[in-house]
């Protein structure tokens, strides 16, 4: 499941994985998370790290700091990852991620599309921001850029093809 949190005013990119652990990507970086529902909030482990987090209409508390929140994805009325911690339920933390999953760069489209043209190919080296493809998305054409430095290891797309947010477009490492 993949969304957009505007925080405090700073805008984040989040994808979460349910299943055991729940493993969420934040701006690019993985993170392996443990999430336990209590009468009165959650309690969310990341990085050995514990915090209480309580979920209102436009507010997230954490560990009593409120921040202001607004989520670009909904569904029935409610925010998507709303419905990603209820599916979540208890989940067992395991050992921290490698490094080398942290790293590694794969590319999804960030709104379904169709791929109008391919600008790298595999083997070729790429730096932060370096363009990979051009999403054609509501009659507007998209750069989408590599997150990270690395060589284009595969290409899963294909120009004209149409892809979802959750199709795996490229993989950089």
């Amino acid at each position: 499941m993949r969304l957009e949190l505007l925080i405090d005013g700073k805008t984040y990119a989040i994808e979460l994985v349910i299943g055991k652990p729940v493993m969420v990507r934040l701006d690019g970086e993985m993170y392996q998370v443990e999430v336990k529902k209590t009468e009165k909030d959650m309690r969310v482990v990341l990085d050995d790290q514990e915090y209480s987090v309580r979920i209102g209409e436009s507010q997230v508390t954490i560990d009593g700091k409120k921040h202001e929140v607004e989520v670009r994805n909904l569904r029935r009325g409610r925010p998507s990852w709303y419905y990603a911690v209820e599916e979540a339920g208890e989940v067992e933390l395991g050992k921290p991620i490698e490094k080398s999953l942290k790293k590694e760069g794969m590319i999804h489209p960030p709104m379904p599309g169709r791929v109008v043209s391919i600008k790298v190919k595999e083997g070729d080296r790429v730096k932060v921001g370096s363009p990979i493809l051009v999403l054609e998305a509501m009659k507007m054409q998209n750069e989408v850029v590599s997150p990270i430095d690395g060589e284009v290891k595969e290409i899963k797309a294909a120009e004209g093809s149409l892809v979802d947010v959750d199709d795996l477009l490229v993989m950089i490492q």
